[in-house]
């Protein structure tokens, strides 16, 4: 019998995973080993679940054990300010009463608030499986509008979709996801790499993009600049992406840090 408690408790719980229909019967198995150690457990099964004393009577004659356990189990919800409603005491019969069992209420109450944080701090498995989800669902915002989001998840789990969902499934959110799987390969290639961070060189960028205004009128982003018989070359992407170019003597760039610069960097493609 006891091994037969055991393993409800644990496939029930004692981790609480139990079926709420199934657990008087459970509750009656406990009460007829006797068993402290599975007794212990009843406070918290009455904590979790809404026990029906009614189903009790007639297949236990611990009624004397259950009625205890239930003033304990008052007394512990009265200590933490739990307010759930105790199920009413129950008449025994002592001719059907088996030995008295002395009961140490600091293990009842020591039980019953271990199970009470192992309730609301997750397992181990049940962590991993949450910050997976929490990952999922940060990489999919990543890439993914809301609705489309919902649509795969109705395709993860194989639900049906409206028409306009599936059509829209096929516009959009396929597309991005064959883009996803072709790119797999290619993006960790490059996820591995390090980023090149040029403060100097970007810089230079900036002071010749600011001469080029000054000096030239003209406001648009460098492209590619390099230095060849002392003529800067310059090429440039005006607003219609058409690219232009501009050659500049050296002499005529009086600016001491910008020549440095350009000694130190002779040619750059920023695209």
């Amino acid at each position: 019998m006891a091994t037969s408690i055991e393993k409800k408790l644990r496939d029930s719980g004692y981790r609480m995973l139990g079926d709420d229909s199934s657990i008087e019967g459970l509750i009656v198995d406990i009460l007829n080993t006797g068993n402290e150690r599975y007794l212990k457990t009843i406070p918290f099964l009455i904590y979790k679940y809404d026990i029906d004393t009614s189903k009790l009577i007639g297949k236990t004659k611990r009624l004397d054990i259950l009625n205890r356990i239930l003033n304990i189990t008052q007394r512990i919800f009265d200590e933490l300010n739990i307010k759930k409603k105790i199920p009413k005491s129950i008449s025994s019969d002592s001719n059907l009463q088996g030995p008295t069992l002395k009961f140490d209420y600091k293990e009842f109450r020591g039980e019953f608030e271990i199970q009470l944080r192992n309730e609301k701090i997750p397992s181990i498995l049940d962590r991993q499986k949450i910050d997976e989800e929490m990952n999922l669902e940060y990489n999919l915002s990543m890439l993914f509008t809301k609705k489309e989001k919902q649509i795969i998840k109705r395709l993860q789990g194989e639900k049906p979709m409206s028409r306009t969902d599936y059509e829209y499934y096929s516009r959009k959110t396929k597309k991005k996801l064959m883009a996803i799987r072709e790119l797999h390969d290619f993006a960790s290639s490059i996820y591995s790499k390090t980023p090149i961070y040029n403060q100097e060189l970007f810089e230079l960028k900036k002071l010749l993009e600011e001469y080029l205004k000054d000096e030239w009128k003209q406001d648009w982003p460098i492209g590619e600049f390099y230095v060849s018989d002392d003529m800067l070359v310059i090429r440039y992407m005006d607003k219609e992406d058409e690219g232009g170019t501009f050659i500049i003597d050296l002499k005529k760039i009086k600016d001491k840090k910008v020549l440095a610069l350009l000694n130190k960097y002779e040619e750059h493609d920023f695209e």
